[in-house]
């Protein structure tokens, strides 16, 4: 169920690193275009995140299959008066799609968005655009204007890594791209976005499952 709360600040240090959606579904909205990213690295490290298709994935060797348990949605999706949000789950990050219904301009308000990782705990929601220099620093928020689309993608910040001086995102897959990948399955995890809207900050939650992994 999404939970659209009063947010306070999450961006907080922990061992030298930053440790960082009830209503009916309705249809998802036409995914825009994703932010550019570049090739996979090998199957341990990826530079960005390419986008995915909702439900079902393929990777390699592996076909991962997810599931939007909470609010629960068979099309990956969630709209209310505000918003409508369409995401696509991959082993490299989770995508989404925002569009802002309203007709004034709302920020994500990215220094206090988490997410929620395997282990069941809370870390910074890294995004396109943070790189391994500017990890620690406070991100700039993200104006959506009235009617406007956005797309991005999360992971947490436990796996970014060092590009070594060669630019780019480089971090570690969500969902390891290898025979461990079946340990995650079953284990919930997702984001907790947090916007400025109505004079307040509201918080929407979502959570998400992988339920297979296959061999192709």
């Amino acid at each position: 169920m999404v939970r659209v709360r009063r947010s306070g600040a999450v961006w907080r240090l922990a061992g030298g690193l930053i440790i960082v959606m009830g209503c009916a579904a309705g249809e998802a909205p036409t995914p825009a275009s994703p932010p550019a990213a570049g090739p996979a690295i090998g199957p341990s490290e990826v530079t960005g995140a390419p986008d995915s298709v909702a439900g079902t994935t393929v990777e390699g060797a592996y076909r991962y299959k997810f599931r939007m348990i909470d609010p629960p949605s068979d099309r990956f999706n969630f709209r209310d008066r505000v918003f409508d949000f369409y995401f696509r789950p991959a082993p490299d990050a989770l995508h989404f799609q925002i569009e802002n219904r309203q007709g004034f301009p709302i920020t994500i308000e990215w220094d206090r968005c988490q997410f929620y990782d395997f282990s069941g705990g809370y870390q910074p929601a890294i995004h396109d655009g943070i790189t391994w220099e500017n990890r620690f620093r406070t991100p700039a928020p993200t104006t959506i204007q009235g009617g406007q689309r956005y797309s991005d993608y999360v992971f947490p910040l436990d796996l970014m890594l060092d590009p070594g001086g060669t630019g780019g995102q480089l971090h570690k897959p969500l969902i390891p791209q290898d025979s461990s990948a079946p340990h995650y399955i079953d284990r919930p995890y997702g984001v907790d976005l947090v916007f400025r809207f109505d004079d307040k900050l509201n918080t929407y939650s979502f959570r998400f499952k992988l339920v297979s992994v296959l061999p192709n």
